[in-house]
């Protein structure tokens, strides 16, 4: 058999893939990060110019949909209110679709915001362009993939919100059973994206939509049921689910103090603690996460994580170290415009 030979043409160097930058290189860009949103939030409250913020359920918010992909089509979460009652917040995967995970609550919470906003249950937008804008995405084609498959993930999300006793025992007063969070929703195709994008394609209306349920819209409606949090921090962690659900917790306990209080070791490892990582290393992970946050806030908010009393092992050996998270009133992040600016970063859940 003859052997084939091949010549090689002189070609241009390829060009050069873009890298990961190194672990330091990263951390020194979330510093900066940290400091922009610091000076912003200094100068808003100074000018009184409104804050960017995104308003989503407060149950929802809290009671996280999972970090990562999963099997399961039923998660249940449990918030105590502090009053001898809980609020029990199941999702279920209907009609055999996917548990929606990870980046998926960024999208949730940005599709609640604009019905807040538009004061309508279906949300309208001329061109997806804007959509992807409000999300913090470009045009490119693999981030518009995904967020059709995040919609189609939180298309079939069914969310019962139970308000019940100490004792595990329904209360008389049901915030939502059965609610649906998206009935449908309408996107162009990839191709008349970029048609619209390269301007060769001008729509009249508003053809495109997501249409949440009235149900969520009228949930939505009560300000005893919002939380609020400024757009720019949630932005910071938005590819880092843990570290989205530790700044709403962190938003909302400051938000709702009104004097100094501990959240306990077993609730913080009950909330983030992953898998059969260490309790030390959830800490160190919370403490990185914690640290961003003060930064970006300017150190308005009273909190910071303390070391507790460890606890003794019975059968003799090193004591257990423990952890919580103090709490306390803390500083206005938000202002609504010239006139007020918002006392707290979050309000509270049914005077709690």
């Amino acid at each position: 058999m003859k052997k084939l030979e091949f010549s090689t043409p002189d070609l241009p160097d390829p060009p050069i893939r873009a890298v990961e930058p190194p672990k330091r290189d990263l951390q020194l860009v979330r510093v900066e990060e940290s400091n922009q949103i610091a000076s912003a939030i200094e100068n808003e409250l100074q000018s009184k110019e409104r804050s960017l913020a995104l308003t989503f359920a407060r149950s929802i918010a809290l009671a996280w949909l999972p970090r990562t992909k999963t099997k399961e089509h039923t998660v249940v979460r449990e918030l105590q209110l502090g009053t001898g009652f809980k609020i029990r917040v199941t999702y279920t995967a209907a009609g055999g679709s996917k548990m929606p995970f990870g980046e998926d609550r960024f999208v949730l919470a940005g599709i609640q915001d604009l019905a807040v906003k538009q004061d309508s249950a279906r949300v309208s937008f001329e061109n997806v362009g804007d959509l992807l804008k409000e999300f913090g995405l470009s045009r490119s084609g693999s981030q518009y993939r995904d967020l059709r498959q995040r919609l189609n993930r939180l298309k079939g999300l069914n969310v019962d919100i139970e308000l019940i006793d100490g004792n595990d025992r329904h209360h008389d007063m049901v915030v939502g059973v059965g609610m649906r969070v998206i009935e449908e929703w309408a996107m162009p195709t990839r191709r008349r994206l970029a048609a619209e994008g390269s301007g060769q394609l001008t729509i009249e209306g508003s053809p495109y939509y997501v249409q949440i349920s009235q149900q969520l819209m009228n949930y939505l409606r009560s300000s005893e049921n919002q939380l609020i949090v400024r757009m720019d921090l949630l932005k910071k962690f938005v590819n880092r689910p843990l570290g989205w659900d530790y700044l709403v917790f962190l938003a909302h306990r400051c938000g709702a103090a009104r004097s100094s209080s501990v959240v306990p070791h077993s609730v913080l490892m009950e909330m983030f603690k992953s898998g059969n990582q260490s309790d030390s290393r959830t800490i160190e992970t919370l403490r990185g996460f914690h640290e961003e946050i003060m930064l970006a806030t300017g150190n308005r908010l009273e909190a910071r994580i303390i070391e507790m009393e460890p606890i003794r092992n019975p059968k003799g050996g090193r004591p257990r170290k423990q952890w919580g998270l103090q709490v306390g009133p803390s500083q206005t992040l938000i202002t609504s415009g010239k006139r007020e600016p918002r006392e707290l970063l979050a309000r509270t859940i049914s005077g709690s």
